[in-house]
């Protein structure tokens, strides 16, 4: 919740951001019974540095177990900047979407249709919105 709480705070709809973000951090001692050091939230990647970047990055790695969730997070707000190589399909560039199954098209061509129509062409890198 205080993922949620931080970037509503971040966008100026309430709430003290820094709290929040600080509270999340602060987890890691009741779900691993670690006490991290106290200088743990002051390191330069982990920092609340007043950008939603910052935490969105803290997201996906909380995130990252959990299904889709932190992908759903890429495609919304295009962070977190991840690594790239030469051996990457797609130029590099994560999906934005999924592709419709054929079955669609082909059980459903007139709603196919007027869903291309709607969103654009039924491609992974679409935007979904």
């Amino acid at each position: 919740m205080n993922l949620l709480k931080q970037e509503i705070a971040q966008r100026g709809f309430g709430g003290d951001v820094k709290t929040h973000y600080n509270v999340v951090n602060s987890t890691i001692s009741f779900w691993t019974g670690v006490n991290p050091e106290s200088q743990f939230l002051e390191q330069d990647k982990i920092k609340y540095d007043g950008t939603l970047e910052r935490i969105i990055d803290q997201k996906y790695f909380a995130l990252f177990f959990t299904d889709y969730q932190q992908w759903y997070e890429y495609r919304r707000t295009g962070f977190l900047k991840l690594p790239k190589t030469s051996s990457m399909l797609n130029d590099g560039k994560l999906p934005r979407r999924l592709l419709y199954p054929a079955a669609v098209g082909n059980y459903n061509p007139k709603g196919y249709q007027q869903a291309i129509q709607q969103m654009g062409a039924d491609d992974i890198n679409t935007r979904v919105w």
